[in-house]
């Protein structure tokens, strides 16, 4: 029983195409062109109706490729500390210049670590002033008690004072380099001190000016992923900014085309959000093809952006040369889905036939790829 629905549903569907068929081809409208009407002057033709005859012409072959709008100046802005936010001062769309705030975090405990460890830089150079005070001291003891031994040494080998006078100032001489060898000793640790008191003075500034991030270029903040009160933590994408001004389309073109463009080539695209075409130069081909889809990345910079945005899509047109079409107006052609049919003059009597046709670039015409020929005469109505 199912299987007679199913005969008897596809013998109906068969009727009715017959019938559009024939339809289409005027047998049921006494007010239209009827086939096989004697066309051998065109003062038979109605008023509205003149012949076209189609003709071979050179169409030009381009190329088609979609590629996305990119910034080349772009910079994804995260903390290098984990804080909480405590203020966001630009939203999506607003514009920024390099070196403006744009988050600040919560720098409570970097401050204070900050004024302690100004403190023991202060403690550390005082410390330093004062062993510096202690090795001049001592310069001029050790000094001193170098000439008096020089002196009574010079004495006594002509004999002038005891040898236990001599022996005296020696060691007195021993003493006072000793003394100043530990002062400059001394000296040397509270520099170190100073050093590293400051070294940790500059780590702690250096995350102390971490809680205020500033933007490293011009431009729009594209994206505010976070709000106040948000933590922020070191890898965690907070805002995203990016150049307007200089943008560029990156296409993935067929590796069979590498030949075909070069870098400086002027090329259209077609931005279909803001319908509007545009010219780019190509800045820049990758040199490696993608094992998946066989393409090879370039790169087109736009010089004249006006309303793009990153992550537009762009229509690249390529031209590749011309090659040899049948085109006929759209007016010629009768459409019922995807059943296309002209008249066509045959000894001298309009024929309807039916033909396949694909878009071109002239949007007034169609390319014929099958149905007629070079030199016949179709019916534009």
């Amino acid at each position: 029983m199912k299987n007679r629905k199913k005969i008897i549903i596809g013998v109906l569907g068969g009727i009715v195409l017959l019938v559009l068929i024939a339809w289409q081809s005027g047998l049921f409208s006494g007010n239209k062109i009827v086939p096989g009407r004697v066309v051998g002057a065109d003062d038979l033709l109605k008023d509205n109706e003149k012949l076209f005859t189609v003709k071979e012409t050179a169409m030009p072959v381009i190329y088609k490729a979609v590629g996305t709008v990119h910034s080349r100046d772009s910079v994804d802005l995260a903390a290098r500390i984990i804080a909480r936010i405590t203020e966001v001062k630009f939203r999506e769309g607003d514009r920024v210049k390099k070196g403006d705030v744009l988050i600040r975090l919560d720098n409570t405990e970097y401050l204070a670590a900050t004024a302690q460890a100004k403190e023991q830089v202060k403690a550390a150079q005082a410390s330093l002033q004062a062993a510096g005070e202690n090795v001049k001291s001592n310069q001029a003891i050790l000094e001193f008690a170098k000439s008096e031994n020089e002196r009574n040494l010079k004495l006594f080998k002509e004999k002038i004072i005891a040898k236990k006078q001599a022996e005296l100032t020696a060691a007195n001489y021993n003493q006072a380099l000793a003394t100043w060898n530990q002062a400059i000793q001394a000296q040397s640790a509270a520099s170190a001190r100073l050093a590293a008191a400051k070294q940790e003075l500059w780590k702690i500034e250096t995350i102390l000016a971490y809680a205020t991030i500033k933007s490293p270029i011009g431009g729009v903040m594209n994206e505010r992923l976070v709000e106040p009160g948000d933590l922020a933590n070191p890898g965690k994408i907070l805002l995203k900014i990016f150049n307007p001004t200089r943008l560029q389309l990156e296409v993935p073109v067929r590796e069979g085309l590498v030949k075909k463009i070069k870098i400086g080539d002027k090329v259209p695209f077609y931005v279909g959000a803001l319908q509007q075409n545009f010219i780019g130069q190509i800045k820049e081909i990758i040199p490696s093809v993608d094992p998946g889809s066989r393409t090879f990345l370039v790169k087109i910079i736009i010089s004249n952006s006006g309303q793009l945005v990153p992550g537009m899509f762009g229509t690249l047109y390529l031209p590749l040369g011309e090659k040899p079409a049948l085109l006929v107006p759209k007016q010629a052609i009768t459409a019922i889905g995807q059943i296309e049919t002209v008249e066509v003059v045959k000894n001298n009597r309009l024929q309807r036939s039916f033909i396949r046709t694909v878009p071109c670039n002239n949007p007034a015409m169609r390319q014929v790829i099958s149905g007629l020929t070079n030199g016949q005469q179709i019916l534009i109505k």
